[in-house]
């Protein structure tokens, strides 16, 4: 996925460091900074993910009872349903945390291997260090869709190839192609090389140069460099959800899970501005957010790049994408006042139904009594 590669990364819990290669605890054989950094328990509902990332008390407050006045079984109302089938979905589509455990072995697996010796004459890039990023990193991925993306960070060679990108991306390809086993898939794409293991969710790694106090270079295809500004990306999303009533990663998950099951045309960045540029509006439950969110974009699909480097994110789509999408959304967006309009009418099994219509199968219909 190199659009949402691009330009989406996490800080650790040391402030944004790096997880370095070496940093191993002799006693339990663990590298101490990762595990601090990475440690997830991603199947809690993803809350302690986000509240260890990014600290936020506020957004914490707002969103603690979300999921949990809606248990099933509980004493509320036929609407508590509502509110338990969305909870029910979102916890159907959010992977297991073993999904991103497993990927974060093999990381620390090839960070361990980069510093030793090349068998090839590439141009001679020291790795610096990884850091998670993606949708995994803000608890925005979804069952079977998101690959784990990691930042890998190298120093500047002192040689001409430095000009060239590509060189860069070539490095990269060719040292993990020398990790020993023989069970991993290499595949290099435009600006990342994306590696899979049988049964296990694909890691796609960005390579990328560190440039100035809070830049990376990365291969922007064509052997150009692009730039990115992680930092200023958390402090947006931070904020963005801050402002919203709702959690927004699990109204974020959900707006993904959409995208797939109709063809997957918006790319997965691109979708989570769209939801954060707007969380503010998208009022204190999912259903209304829902139907909030279609009634907004159901015009223009453009946002502009929170960290000031891709400009429009929608650019990519063409006329006939654009129109497409537009379409659904109305389309999706009368399906979803209907299902309102059920839920106020108190006829809970057809607004359920309604919502299955919307967000696909994988929405429970399991509270229709």
């Amino acid at each position: 996925m190199p659009s949402e590669l691009c330009d989406t990364y996490t800080k650790g819990a040391q402030g944004g460091d790096l997880a370095r290669v070496g940093n191993r605890n002799p006693s339990t054989g663990s590298h101490t900074q990762l595990d601090t950094c990475f440690n997830f328990t991603c199947r809690s509902d993803r809350r302690r993910v986000v509240q260890r990332l990014f600290s936020s008390a506020t957004w914490q407050a707002r969103t603690q009872y979300r999921c949990l006045d809606h248990e099933p079984g509980g004493n509320g109302s036929h609407m508590d349903q509502i509110g338990s089938a969305f909870c029910r979905f979102y916890e159907e589509i959010t992977p297991p945390d073993s999904d991103l455990q497993l990927a974060l072995s093999r990381v620390r697996e090839f960070a361990a291997h980069l510093p030793h010796p090349s068998r090839t004459n590439a141009p001679k890039y020291t790795f610096l260090g990884y850091r998670l990023m993606g949708s995994y990193s803000r608890g925005t991925a979804i069952r079977q869709s998101s690959d784990v993306d990691v930042l890998f960070v190298f120093t500047d060679p002192d040689s001409s190839c430095a000009d060239d990108s590509l060189s860069l991306l070539t490095h990269l390809d060719e040292r993990l192609r020398e990790f020993p086993g023989g069970a991993a898939q290499f595949s290099r794409l435009r600006e990342v090389v994306s590696v899979s293991f049988p049964g296990e969710v694909p890691i796609d790694i960005l390579p990328c140069i560190k440039s100035g106090k809070d830049g990376y270079l990365f291969p922007g295809g064509s052997g150009r460099w692009a730039m990115t500004d992680p930092d200023s990306q958390n402090s947006y999303f931070t904020e963005r959800r801050d402002a919203a009533g709702i959690d927004l990663s699990k109204f974020t998950q959900g707006i993904k899970k959409w995208n797939v099951e109709n063809g997957g045309t918006l790319r997965s960045y691109h979708l989570e501005v769209m939801v954060a540029e707007v969380a503010d509006k998208l009022g204190d439950d999912y259903a209304s957010a829902t139907t909030r969110f279609y009634e907004i974009y159901a015009n223009g699909l453009s946002v502009q790049d929170p960290a000031g480097q891709q400009g429009d994110l929608s650019a990519y789509l063409t006329t006939r994408q654009r129109e497409s999408v537009s379409t659904l959304i109305k389309s999706c967006g009368r399906t979803a006042h209907l299902a309102i309009s059920a839920q106020n009418d108190r006829r809970y099994a057809q607004a359920i139904d309604a919502w299955a219509e919307v967000y696909g199968t994988s929405f429970s219909s399991m509270d229709k009594q």
